[in-house]
């Protein structure tokens, strides 16, 4: 069922006492044309893996021909500024140290900030391309972005030493709430590969998605294990498919191109794996839980445990999606695209009626005005008035004489 709607917008869903959503909404009907892609959503509204289908229904197994106008663009102008600027990373950075580090600022340290001030484009940029075309362009209005050289580091979470990003809501005194996304650029002094960059911030953009629009009513919260993960981890198995469906279509661009891209996060996720070191860290949190703090939660299914899922995460750690979510996706949008045809045929016929309606207005107006004089402001003598007035008084001269 679609939304309920207010000019087009979709209805501010309820909030309890404690600012908690008391309804699911719908996720949106989708097509890759006017005016479907232009999707809005509201915050913490919506069931996670109602969000994990909303977001393949877009991108999953399509071709050029199925995607919105926002999306070839975007792939392209990512996959350009991947093979120009890969070259740059991976290298030593003048003054790029962190303070402390033993870095220094000296010697080359103005080149070490151009480069820093290029390598934080290089992330926007990225992240602006990946939002347009996984995300609906939804992720930019809340979230902020902190790149640099040890940005991040200790593991809050304590199950590693270090981290090379996290992402994380923060909410100020004034009411204002966005989601923070920090990513390390490179240690020390040395820049790290631009596609270890960017698989990071692959990964944190997934996190930022559901921190966004993921449910947070008391139902949705007692289902994180099974879901987006505990709070301070985020690694449940909606998380792991939405990435690995997203990895799997960027590796895609690489073999299309014949770029690094086709190889990325391949250690992490070999073949069609799902992140090894995010299932490791989903696993540890669950298992550092107390035995009253496991209570509050609903039970941890095994990854099969559903075949009647949309999609789900195999045996074997691969991610299977069902052919009727592609299936079902186009019939939405042939339904919408004669539903649209419709409504444009509609407008042509009401305007070609508005005009033949404006039309016959205009010759009525110009037979009912046709013998009026026109008010430019000169003295015109009627002919036919001239040839009148002379014939009668041809014919009164004899009747005057009479009457003499």
């Amino acid at each position: 069922m679609a939304n309920q709607t207010r000019n087009g917008l979709p209805f501010a869903p309820f909030r309890d006492e404690d600012g908690r959503n008391v309804h699911h909404l719908s996720f949106p009907r989708y097509a890759p044309f006017d005016p479907y892609f232009r999707i809005t959503l509201h915050r913490r509204a919506y069931k996670p893996r109602e969000l994990l289908h909303g977001a393949l229904r877009a991108f999953y197994n399509r071709q050029d021909g199925g995607l919105n106008p926002r999306q070839i663009p975007a792939r392209v102008n990512f996959c350009v500024r991947y093979v120009m600027r890969r070259p740059a990373y991976g290298k030593q950075v003048p003054g790029a140290a962190a303070p402390g580090a033993g870095g220094g600022d000296g010697g080359g340290g103005g080149g070490g900030d151009e480069t820093r001030r290029l390598i934080d484009e290089d992330v926007r940029y990225f992240a602006q391309q990946l939002d347009h075309f996984f995300f609906f362009g939804l992720l930019e209005r809340y979230i902020t972005i902190e790149t640099g050289f040890d940005v991040v580091g200790p593991d809050p979470a304590g199950l590693e030493g270090r981290i090379e990003g996290e992402t994380a809501t923060i909410r100020e005194a004034d009411g204002n709430e966005y989601v923070r996304i920090r990513i390390n650029t490179g240690q020390r002094d040395i820049a790290y590969e631009l596609d270890d960059v960017i698989g990071q911030l692959m990964h944190e953009m997934i996190h930022a998605y559901f921190l966004i629009y993921s449910c947070d009513c008391r139902r949705c919260e007692m289902s994180l294990l099974n879901t987006t993960g505990l709070p301070n981890d985020n690694h449940g198995p909606i998380f792991l498919m939405l990435h690995r469906l997203v990895l799997s279509e960027i590796r895609r661009w690489g073999n299309a191109g014949q770029n690094g891209l086709a190889a990325l996060l391949e250690d992490d996720c070999p073949d069609l794996s799902v992140s090894l070191n995010s299932t490791w860290r989903a696993n540890a949190a669950i298992r550092a839980l107390t035995q009253a703090q496991r209570k509050t939660f609903t039970k941890v299914r095994a990854y099969g445990f559903s075949t009647n899922h949309l999609v789900r995460i195999t045996d074997t750690d691969r991610v299977a999606v069902r052919t009727n979510l592609k299936e079902n996706q186009i019939k939405v949008e042939n339904m919408l695209y004669d539903k649209r045809s419709r409504a444009d045929e509609y407008r042509v016929d009401l305007l070609d009626n508005w005009l033949a309606y404006e039309d016959e207005e205009f010759n009525e107006d110009n037979e009912e005005n046709g013998d009026e004089e026109p008010d430019d402001g000169l003295i015109r003598v009627d002919p036919d008035a001239i040839d009148d007035e002379e014939d009668s008084n041809v014919d009164l001269l004899p009747n005057e004489a009479d009457k003499v």
